[in-house]
């Protein structure tokens, strides 16, 4: 009986962790069109004090810029957030479309210094309100979190990170260096 129940266990125990480091999509017809893969780098935030080496999904495609997110109940594990790297500058805000959990967005400057950072919460749709309203009410939203110089690179990391915090006050206090593992 108890060789029975340890297998239950373990086997219980196995599902869960399996489950926990699958990506889990919001089923909807939007995200039911987009790619759910995403390549993977390792890269550290940097300053004299601090070296928290992080996990990502990596984009570097314009579809994957757009995509981003979008369309993920959480992250699996390892994953601590999503970088972007563009090949030129960019002054235009990121939006919280089909995003379901707030998310802290760092910008960096080519010279991967951070430039600032902003508090995203998601774009939730309303009742009854059209795939266009819906679409126009986040983008307008997105317009707060526009950052004051360009940027090369845009680092989104869940706001419930365990280090979230202390990432942002270096921020404020200090430039943190973004190092990319590639």
């Amino acid at each position: 009986m108890s060789k029975i129940f340890v297998i239950i266990i373990i086997s219980s125990i196995s599902s869960i962790v399996a489950c926990s480091n699958s990506n889990e999509f919001v089923e909807s017809n939007f995200c039911s069109n987009i790619e759910k893969n995403y390549s993977e780098i390792s890269a550290s935030l940097k300053s004299k004090e601090i070296n928290y080496k992080l996990n990502l999904f990596y984009a570097d495609k314009k579809s994957e810029h757009l995509q981003g997110l979008m369309c993920l109940k959480n992250l699996p594990d390892p994953i601590d957030g999503m970088l972007f790297e563009y090949k030129t500058e960019q002054s235009s805000a990121f939006w919280m479309y089909e995003t379901h959990f707030p998310i802290t967005i760092i910008y960096f400057d080519k010279n991967r210094d951070s430039i600032e950072y902003f508090d995203m919460k998601p774009c939730d749709r309303r009742k009854l309100e059209t795939d266009s309203d819906y679409s126009n009410r986040c983008y307008e939203e997105s317009k707060i979190y526009t950052p004051s110089r360009k940027y090369v690179f845009a680092l989104e990391i869940p706001s419930e990170h365990e280090n979230i915090n202390e990432i942002k006050t270096f921020i404020k206090d200090q430039k943190l260096k973004l190092v990319i593992n590639y």
